[in-house]
């Protein structure tokens, strides 16, 4: 995990101050170094006037512009006259551009790494057709808000869906209004959303956020000496009921193995269209020493490069505007701060313990979308604070001095600083829950 971490990051940070770099170059501003990592330098070359190192910390990255306020503090050659050369003696527009530089490369970067994953493996999906075979199976925050088992979804928000996945897509919690069109017993309902349940669906360890649906299995494998095995179940064979409550789907059968867990009961199992019953006794865990395969149907629908494109954009934008609506929502108290924001630590953990180059890039591709939109935000130390320091300069016709500028700088990384040191304490608190 930390590795992918390491390798990700890194991948991202580069990219951002490769942009920052640049976009500099382009207009004739010198930059001093180009570095992945923070120091101590582990490897480093020059080649004409900038140094390009890698760090043996891999929390970060910089791109150092002459005549720039940044967050080295250093004051050296800022208090005499601009350079032709240096970053504040060029025109606001370009300085402006400097700054957007990291933004914009990792958003391009972030576009096409979703563009080349829709190319490479098109998207798998379970349309609303096959939901409504059987149904949904709703989870204890779906049962308190009204859905029941066998639910069909009909419309979500008053128009058509495609996919379940659409249905469980955090980003239509965090709008006004939310509320789902069910089918129940040929009744149609609709069962509204609140705000308030934003807080639950933090604290809910479900991997679904309502419900899910009624999976159809069989057995994929018997455990040797196994009470499964001892009754005689094969590999294939579909319990059917226990004690004659029907065990169809995943969902009931792991609820009537749970009810009866240390019982014999009486099971019935299908083999080839027929029938057949058997004895067998439950484990006091409710295991009975068996794995199952769901047998729901997955859509795979592939794309051609051409349709990769509009794909890839609309998939990397929704990760922004899912981000702009999460803080929106924090603001006004709807979302836990504590419990929606993930440090370091919890970055890590989205890795995973084995590696998977898909999962990998999938990661880099969101994270470098979500840094993307972080430096946008008007805080002094990250680009969008310097963003809104040249568009003031644009407006007023005036230069803020450079002992402003650094002033700004130092409570911007105070506050940076501050927002790091807290997401990395919720993350431990978080692995102690």
């Amino acid at each position: 995990m930390i590795l992918q971490f390491i390798i990700g990051l890194s991948i991202i940070v580069g990219i951002h101050e490769l942009g920052h770099m640049l976009i500099a170059k382009m207009f004739g501003i010198r930059v001093e170094h180009f570095m992945i990592g923070f120091p101590p330098k582990i490897f480093k070359f020059k080649y004409k006037e900038t140094e390009y190192a890698l760090g043996a910390v891999p929390l970060g990255g910089s791109a150092k512009i002459a005549g720039m306020v940044d967050e080295s503090f250093e004051k050296k050659g800022l208090e005499s006259a601009p350079q032709p050369w240096e970053y504040r003696s060029k025109p606001r527009w370009q300085r402006l551009l400097v700054i957007l530089g990291g933004i914009i490369f990792n958003m391009i970067f972030g576009v096409l790494l979703f563009i080349t994953i829709t190319y490479y493996t098109g998207t798998s999906y379970i349309t609303k057709k096959e939901l409504n075979k059987n149904g949904i199976c709703p989870t204890l925050l779906g049962k308190e808000l009204g859905f029941k088992s066998g639910d069909r979804i009909i419309k979500l928000n008053g128009s058509d869906f495609k996919s379940f996945e659409e249905l469980q897509d955090i980003s239509i919690f965090l709008k006004n209004k939310t509320y789902y069109k069910i089918l129940r017993d040929n009744e149609a309902y609709d069962i509204y959303i609140p705000k308030k349940i934003l807080k639950s669906l933090n604290s809910s360890k479900s991997r679904y956020l309502l419900f899910e649906p009624l999976f159809e299995y069989k057995i994929e494998n018997i455990l040797k000496s196994s009470n499964a095995k001892a009754a005689g179940l094969r590999k294939n064979d579909i319990i059917i009921s226990i004690n004659d409550i029907s065990t169809k789907y995943i969902q009931t059968l792991k609820e009537e193995l749970i009810k009866n867990k240390g019982k014999h009961v009486y099971v019935k199992y299908l083999r080839n269209e027929t029938i057949y019953s058997t004895i067998m006794q439950i484990e006091n865990n409710g295991k009975i020493g068996i794995e199952i395969k769901r047998t729901i149907k997955f859509y795979h629908q592939k794309f051609t490069i051409l349709q990769s494109i509009p794909y890839g954009i609309k998939t990397a934008f929704s990760v922004v505007w899912t981000n702009i609506l999460a803080i929106k929502n924090m603001i006004v108290g709807n979302l836990s701060f504590s419990k929606s924001v993930k440090g370091p630590i919890g970055i890590i953990q989205e890795f995973g313990k084995t590696f998977s180059w898909l999962k990998f890039w999938r990661i880099v591709a969101f994270l470098s979308m979500v840094i993307a939109f972080t430096n946008l935000l008007p805080i002094p130390a990250l680009d969008g604070g310097h963003m809104v320091f040249i568009l003031y300069e644009m407006i007023t016709r005036k230069s803020l001095s450079t002992k402003t500028m650094f002033r700004f700088q130092i409570v911007g990384s105070v506050i940076l600083l501050s927002i790091i040191a807290y997401t990395v304490l919720n993350d431990i608190i978080k692995l102690f829950k």
